[in-house]
């Protein structure tokens, strides 16, 4: 499979995710009888913003791509997850466990870091963090309270589902293969995660629309 540029793929999952926040965040403005949009539109933006200091990587302090893109990322799907629990009138206990489980994944990137400097452990628990709270999204879009269109709902929940499984093999794959020196020369193992995010980012804002003007 043919490598794309590491730089060129954050830089559009980054522009991406902006655009589809600050499209959704407006979608909000107009209807905001509906919980949970807004938290979704703004985990976007984070996202975006996490990614984006990935793409400025040689040209912002090394600690800020390496430690604090991987925590906004993070945060910003755990935000969207409990965006999610609001719209779909669903149990935050899920959220609450993403979001204690940030502690453990920053403790992580301190010590893979500062400590004993390993790329590849740290890309793996940002992606076992990420899919974790993925397939979490995918549970509460499934058990939510909330009557919605089952298509749209199921579409929804299998792109996180799909996404998640991306996210768990990267890990698996990464603690398999040889240590990674430069992030922006990174292969297909970690392109493919950036690309499936960026369809689950476009798939999410798609669905919530669709699931709004079914209700």
């Amino acid at each position: 499979m043919p490598d794309l540029d590491m730089r060129t793929v954050s830089f559009l999952v980054s522009f991406l995710s902006f655009i589809f926040g600050v499209g959704l965040l407006f979608f909000h403005f107009e209807q905001k009888n509906f919980k949970g949009i807004n938290l979704v539109a703004i985990s976007q933006i984070c996202m975006s913003i996490g990614i984006g200091l990935i793409f400025l990587l040689g040209k912002i302090p090394m600690w800020v791509s390496a430690l604090l893109s991987n925590m906004i990322l993070c945060g910003g799907f755990t935000l969207c997850l409990y965006g999610i629990c609001q719209y779909r009138d669903a149990c935050s206990r899920l959220c609450k466990i993403s979001l204690l489980g940030l502690i453990p994944l920053f403790l992580t990137l301190l010590y893979f870091y500062f400590i004993e400097n390993s790329l590849n452990t740290r890309a793996a628990a940002a992606s076992l963090h990420l899919g974790i709270t993925q397939l979490f999204a995918c549970i509460v879009i499934v058990k939510g309270k909330a009557f919605d269109n089952p298509l749209p709902q199921y579409t929804l929940a299998l792109a996180f589902g799909l996404v998640s499984l991306t996210m768990f093999i990267r890990a698996l794959l990464l603690i398999q293969a040889d240590e990674l020196n430069q992030y922006i020369q990174a292969g297909w193992v970690h392109q493919i995660p950036y690309l499936s995010s960026m369809f689950l980012i476009m798939a999410t804002s798609f669905s919530l629309v669709w699931l709004v003007n079914g209700r």
